[in-house]
């Protein structure tokens, strides 16, 4: 969706943390739960960039706290 809207978009495993540290993003978007969230932020944080929670986990505990919709398009 976000690069059919004209973003660069790159995707990166959850995991491959090194491969983001490497990149030079402007932001995170990670789509996922509270355990893939935790990860992303860690990066997010060490790249000093902003992060975007696309809720898509089992619980998602964080995005129910938050308020996010669970619509992707929201």
């Amino acid at each position: 969706m976000l690069a059919a809207a004209g973003h660069e978009v790159s995707q990166i495993d959850i995991g491959d943390a090194e491969r983001a540290r490497e990149t030079d993003a402007e932001r995170i978007v990670v789509a996922g739960g509270d355990g893939s969230l935790a990860l992303a932020a860690e990066q997010a944080e060490a790249l000093g960039v902003p992060m975007g929670v696309v809720p898509a986990g089992t619980a998602n505990d964080f995005a129910v706290r938050m308020g996010l919709p669970e619509d992707l398009e929201k």
